[in-house]
């Protein structure tokens, strides 16, 4: 009686052609697809809710017109912009006091931040297309609690330290947090943050 533990050539090329049929028959491997993010401008100074403005900004010596769109101060960049056009809407855009806001899935990750190192960006809250601010302010800050912050050294010990802020085209833009704080608290909106490169 054959022991049917052993294979002859016959079986063993019978077994391979069916484990072959069998892996033909697996499904290939799908491409996976990286999203493309929505570029995203958000204006500070607008309404909430739908609203449109016509904005103008010359580039490469030539002057462009740019019809807004926005939602909820939102302004999303058609699709498809690469290259010089999409640096030439950028700067449009920045211009006017847009604030990039682009968000991808990644930032949604929670990261501890508390090492890093920020430059902030506020928007003056009379700020608009018509009425352009501009100048320098004096702030003087302040604690969580409303209290004073003073000099602790120097001639000007003890009294309350008051920092000399630049507002160009309605934005002031600082990489000191008591500022930031302190310009939110005055009734500055705030426009991000974006992390500082390390030198």
């Amino acid at each position: 009686m054959p022991d049917k533990a052993v294979v002859t050539k016959k079986e063993l090329k019978k077994s391979t052609k069916k484990e072959g049929s069998v892996k033909q028959a697996l499904p290939s491997k799908k491409k996976v697809e990286k999203k493309s993010v929505s570029i995203r401008f958000t204006c500070p100074y607008t309404v909430m809710g739908k609203s449109n403005t016509t904005i103008t900004h010359v580039y490469d010596g030539k002057e462009y017109e740019y019809q807004i769109e926005m939602m909820n101060r939102v302004y999303t960049l058609p699709e498809g912009l690469k290259g010089k056009d999409l640096e030439r809407y950028k700067l449009a855009l920045k211009s006017h006091g847009f604030i990039d806001t682009t968000r991808s899935e990644s930032d949604a990750i929670v990261i501890d931040d508390s090492t890093k190192e920020y430059i902030y960006k506020v928007v003056h809250p009379e700020h608009t297309e018509r009425n352009r601010i501009n100048g320098t302010i004096g702030l003087a800050l302040q604690d969580n609690n409303g209290r004073p912050i003073s000099h602790e050294k120097g001639k000007l010990k003890g009294q309350q330290i008051i920092k000399q802020v630049e507002i160009e085209n309605g934005l002031v833009t600082t990489e000191d947090k008591l500022v930031y704080e302190a310009l939110l608290k005055a009734g500055f909106y705030g426009a991000g943050k974006i992390e500082k490169e390390k030198e």
